[in-house]
């Protein structure tokens, strides 16, 4: 085969180093800009994610937990009201 190509002379030499290379560069690169993932990168996003996660249950606990002590709070402050606008009236 070495032999073949060998025999096109130059013309074939030329393309191969130029029009070739470039193509095969260009062919490489991913579309957009992108770089090629790492198989890495998934385990490290698939900690990444679990450590949100946990943080965001964190914070929706937290969150639950004033808002069911705002509403008990309410509640409690809400009974005053009516006792006070019942006297009022009276």
């Amino acid at each position: 085969m070495k032999e073949y190509l060998d025999s096109l002379g130059d013309d074939w030499k030329s393309f191969v180093e130029g029009e070739l290379k470039q193509s095969n560069t260009l062919n490489t690169r991913s579309l957009g800009g992108q770089q090629p993932r790492n198989i890495n990168d998934d385990a490290d996003e698939d900690n990444a994610y679990e450590v949100n996660m946990e943080k965001i249950m964190a914070r929706f606990s937290n969150f639950n937990s004033a808002m069911s002590q705002k509403s008990d709070d309410n509640d409690d402050d809400d009974d005053d009201d009516d006792t006070k606008q019942e006297e009022e009236h009276k």
